[in-house]
């Protein structure tokens, strides 16, 4: 009979090479939140004729819809697509989840990109890491566009 121990001189030297083993193959998982709305202000660009505007100090509230992620600063608007996209089950309550996977090298680093309701301005900051994997979850109910609930990278 074969020992399953051949090449290590003692049980102690197996369990800790098992032990350095799979603590190298799990990454940490990181969480990360978007504002859930920003305001905004109305910023006029051009005005036909003899039309003159004024800005009477309204912010508008826009709530979040979406995250996703770019390579490199989003004003480079180099958007990373997604790997899987599973759609869940809104009526059983399972939630959608978008995969992100991340192979190859980013020296502008990966960026999250929140974006919300009714306007073109997006909320980003720059991953202290560059992780191997992010997933997106989305929270659904039926009848209503999903919502973003979480997201983790690793």
């Amino acid at each position: 009979m074969q020992s399953i121990f051949t090449g290590f001189s003692s049980l102690p030297a197996f369990l800790a090479l098992l032990t350095l083993a799979s603590c190298t193959t799990s990454a940490k998982e990181v969480s990360y939140s978007c504002p859930a709305s920003i305001g905004v202000a109305a910023t006029v660009v051009n005005a036909a004729g003899k039309w003159e505007t004024i800005d009477r100090g309204q912010t508008n509230s826009h709530t979040l819809v979406a995250a996703g992620f770019t390579d490199g600063h989003p004003k480079e608007l180099a958007d990373l697509k997604p790997w899987h996209i599973d759609d869940g089950s809104p009526s059983a309550g399972k939630p959608r989840t978008v995969i992100y996977k991340f192979e190859g090298k980013y020296p502008d680093g990966i960026w999250l990109s929140c974006s919300y309701r009714d306007t073109s301005l997006v909320a980003f900051q720059r991953l202290p890491e560059t992780p191997s994997s992010c997933e997106v979850i989305y929270s659904q109910k039926p009848g209503m566009a999903p919502t973003v609930d979480s997201v983790h990278c690793k």
